[in-house]
């Protein structure tokens, strides 16, 4: 089984999308803080999202979705659940994500 997940870390609002086969170990890797890695500079980190998927070509393919703008979109809809969705549309609106492969909301 495998996973692709999107992780939000509040503290900075920076998202990040990934995939891996073991979903609690990663996010445990992503939030060490031995971690060396992009996400080291912005944790602590939650998952905002996953799905699951039979083969890594599936995962892939939704992982790649995910850095799409519709899926930029999608995230950016779960952010605004998460939060309190008054207050973040009021903060969010009109703003756009960075470009592939990270993230970015401007609030």
């Amino acid at each position: 089984m495998h996973f692709v997940y999107c992780l939000f870390s509040r503290i900075f609002k920076k998202t990040y999308v990934g995939r891996t086969p073991n979903l609690e170990g990663r996010l445990a890797a992503h939030n060490h803080p031995s971690n060396k890695g992009y996400t080291k500079r912005f944790q602590p980190w939650e998952i905002l999202l996953f799905e699951t998927f039979k083969t890594v070509q599936e995962a892939s393919l939704q992982e790649k979705f995910y850095k799409s703008g519709k899926g930029r979109e999608i995230i950016k809809k779960q952010i605004l659940k998460l939060l309190n969705f008054r207050w973040a549309h009021i903060r969010l609106g009109g703003h756009r994500f960075e470009s592939y492969p990270r993230y970015q909301l401007k609030l």
